[in-house]
């Protein structure tokens, strides 16, 4: 209900004392705060009244949408009890299925960053290596198998050491998840950007830029933050970029590491 002269809004609590709001022609207020103990206290707030119609429109439009709600009848269902856990845990089939959902998860090994990675199923032989291509943003995909296969074995041996140093050095030694402007460097790197003139690009230019570029350290707070940039900070990009680019050179020259592969070129980071 609106509040108008004669009209007055009252809110009362459970201790007794209440609180009334009180409303004149003008747009000013009276509040009047009458507590059960000889205290009160008087208190003068411009345009309350207009602020009171509003949350009172509010209101209104709230309880029209929650009046248009279909009722809902409460339904029973029948939850777990513990009897139905133990049958579960002995049933044979349950048990087969939880051990092959356990046994994929733990034959099942990755890593990689910035969509730099692989993914490979040992106990299938399986796998999926990705590395950046010719273009900024573009990866180069082979999915194989290294069953029956020593040359993608082997191949993947190296893979792994060059992408397991890369994650190592971004995640781990650069600590790129607790500083969120790692990325900029990332993505500069991954876009092939041009970031100093006749250095090269991608992580083979920043290697090079890292070594014999003396503003580099700037540029890499460029690329960061000055904050994050540091020289230690500096050389353990220099040594994940170059994990990175030992990877790449694989897949550049795919048919000299893999046999019997599926390739494709996707988009990503």
């Amino acid at each position: 209900m609106p509040v108008t002269p004669g009209n007055p809004l009252v809110l009362e609590f459970d201790d007794g004392s209440s609180i009334i709001y009180t409303a004149e022609v003008v747009p000013n207020m009276s509040v009047e705060r009458n507590m059960t103990s000889s205290n009160k206290v008087n208190l003068r707030l411009g345009k309350t009244y207009t602020y009171l119609k509003l949350a009172y429109a509010k209101l209104t439009l709230i309880e029209g949408y929650v009046a248009k709600l279909p009722e809902v009848v409460p339904q029973k269902a029948q939850g777990l009890k513990k009897a139905d856990l133990e049958k579960l845990k002995n049933d044979p089939e349950a048990k087969k299925a939880f051990s092959a959902l356990s046994n994929a998860a733990a034959s099942m090994e990755m890593a990689g960053a910035y969509d730099n990675y692989y993914n490979h199923d040992t106990n299938t032989g399986w796998f999926r290596v990705q590395t950046l291509g010719a273009e900024g943003h573009m990866y180069l995909r082979y999915d194989g198998s290294t069953s029956g296969s020593s040359k993608n074995a082997n191949s993947m041996t190296q893979f792994k050491t060059s992408i397991n140093g890369f994650d190592n050095y971004v995640n781990q030694y650069m600590q790129a998840p607790q500083w969120p402007e790692v990325v900029g460097w990332g993505s500069t790197i991954m876009g092939l950007i041009t970031i100093v003139a006749g250095y090269g690009t991608g992580p083979a230019g920043w290697v090079t830029i890292a070594l014999y570029y003396g503003g580099a350290l700037s540029t890499f707070a460029g690329l960061t933050s000055t904050v994050y940039a540091t020289v230690s900070r500096l050389d353990l990009s220099r040594v994940a970029a170059q994990y990175c680019e030992n990877a790449r050179v694989m897949n550049f020259n795919g048919g000299a590491y893999w046999e019997n592969t599926t390739f494709s070129v996707v988009n990503g980071f």
